[in-house]
């Protein structure tokens, strides 16, 4: 059945009350209660994907059990960023980079309490050593923006997750991966363009149970946060900008378990040699 939905993209929405009333009567009834539960995103994607009574089962799951809310918190969304932070890796080592100015793209999965800036910069450190960074001291004192030279805020704070979010981060993380395995010389590496797939892969299926989510009590709400470290000397203007678009697990982000796109970019402004 799994093997049917291989090229699906995403669920529906979340249906209506009397569509979920349609369905209950479906011998089905028990799946939500005891099978849905232990399938993990990218099964019930797929799942979903097999036929119009089956994609409505899982969408009446993923809205009334939270579904979305509980893999922002698990071991799911640990090895997104560990593979979205390898990707960027590859990025950095790529042709493509530019010590004196560039744009970096990862993912961060914070517990609550955590310190998502913290977080994303922590990860941002597992890059080469070429990639110029804030010191300890600037990251202390982030200074918070509207408008970056590279990424603006979409004004999505406090708002349900929807398919407009989903596009800007897909947009994003598609054009900063895509050096990760395309050279300036036109090679090709495809592993890790297949990594790169299945990494989206996944990201769409949590997407898609987000938005099944939408307009009940257990949606999934964004936080939105664009920051500046500067360091300026005799040699040079040193900037930073951090922008961060987090999926969060309550309508409290403090307290919540988040996972969120954050680009790191950085404009070196030499003015001597």
């Amino acid at each position: 059945m799994l093997a049917l939905a291989a090229g699906a993209e995403r669920l529906p929405d979340a249906p209506s009350p009397t569509h979920s009333a349609a369905h209950s009567e479906l011998p089905h009834d028990d799946l939500q209660a005891n099978v849905l539960p232990f399938f993990l995103p990218t099964e019930l994607h797929a799942v979903a994907a097999t036929g119009v009574a089956w994609r409505s089962i899982v969408a009446c799951f993923a809205a009334s059990s939270a579904a979305a809310r509980g893999w922002l918190c698990g071991p799911y969304c640990a090895e997104l960023e560990a593979g979205a932070v390898e990707m960027c890796r590859l990025a950095s080592n790529s042709s493509w980079f530019a010590t004196t100015g560039y744009s970096l793209a990862l993912l961060a999965a914070t517990s609550p309490g955590e310190d998502l800036l913290q977080r994303a910069l922590d990860k941002f450190d597992r890059m080469p050593p070429w990639v110029a960074r804030p010191d300890r001291d600037l990251r202390a004192h982030p200074v918070a923006i509207e408008k970056g030279s590279d990424v603006s805020l979409s004004g999505v704070s406090g708002k349900e997750f929807t398919a407009e979010v989903e596009r800007r981060m897909s947009r994003a993380l598609s054009q900063h991966w895509g050096s990760a395995y395309i050279s300036t010389d036109g090679e090709f590496d495809c592993a890790t363009q297949e990594q790169v797939a299945e990494l989206m892969r996944r990201l769409r299926a949590l997407w898609a149970l987000a938005k099944c989510c939408r307009g009940t009590r257990h949606a999934v709400v964004m936080e939105e946060v664009l920051v500046m470290f500067k360091n300026p000397s005799l040699r040079a203007n040193e900037r930073w900008t951090l922008y961060t678009l987090a999926m969060c697990s309550s309508t409290e982000p403090a307290s919540s378990h988040k996972l969120a796109l954050a680009l790191l970019s950085y404009h070196e402004g030499r003015l001597m040699g």
